[in-house]
């Protein structure tokens, strides 16, 4: 999830619990652009720290 700087505040106060900035998301599904990353990884959230063996470092392709 990408928040335009103007947004980030507003994102950390409307997340809350597992349910992060969705609610926010929802009420302004018109400035909300999907790309579909699902080549890249399944989608699984990283929320706690047994979660961050998740996170790899993709290198560029040429």
């Amino acid at each position: 999830m990408l928040f335009d700087e103007s947004w980030t505040s507003r994102a950390a106060a409307a997340a809350h619990g597992d349910v992060g900035a969705r609610d926010l998301l929802e009420t302004h599904r018109a400035v909300v652009d999907l790309v579909d990353c699902s080549d890249l990884d399944d989608g699984a959230d990283v929320d706690v720290p047994k979660d961050l063996h998740r996170l790899t470092v993709v290198s560029s392709r040429d």
